[in-house]
């Protein structure tokens, strides 16, 4: 049965947690301010329905072919998230100032597509709460 307070937590706890876009729209913003960091937020938001009908249709196929996929696709997925958090971790940033360009639509909608924890959350979502419980395609 579907869980609708588990699914409500878990995209809670992902939706307020920063991310690549949300750390480039308020950097981008606080250069350029709020009007001209429009187009870039659109663009993520068209690159989050497009990245998130991918992933549903992506996974259902799966799902329907190969049901041995989905514990191998979550680990994969896990330790890809810890590769990246190392490598976070490891970093060092420059102190000196620069102006960044200014961000478009379409680097708003491109970031969508390598941004691992929107990948990450949209399979989650796709495999663990809408394919397993409902089968219309809406």
């Amino acid at each position: 049965m579907f869980n609708l307070s588990l699914f409500l937590t878990y995209v809670a706890v992902v939706t307020y947690t920063p991310g690549p876009n949300n750390i480039m729209a308020m950097a981008h913003a606080s250069q350029h301010g709020f009007r001209k960091t429009l187009p870039f937020m659109f663009g993520v938001i068209t690159g989050f329905v497009l990245i998130f009908t991918v992933t549903n249709l992506f996974t259902r196929l799966i799902f329907e072919t190969i049901p041995l996929i989905k514990p191998y696709m979550a680990l994969a997925g896990a330790a890809y998230m810890a590769y990246l958090a190392f490598k976070i971790m490891k970093s060092s940033y420059g102190s000196e100032e620069k102006t960044a360009p200014e961000l478009t639509y379409f680097n708003g909608l491109m970031l969508q597509f390598v941004n691992p924890k929107f990948i990450l959350f949209a399979l989650t979502v796709s495999s663990n709460f809408i394919i397993p419980y409902f089968t219309a395609p809406p």
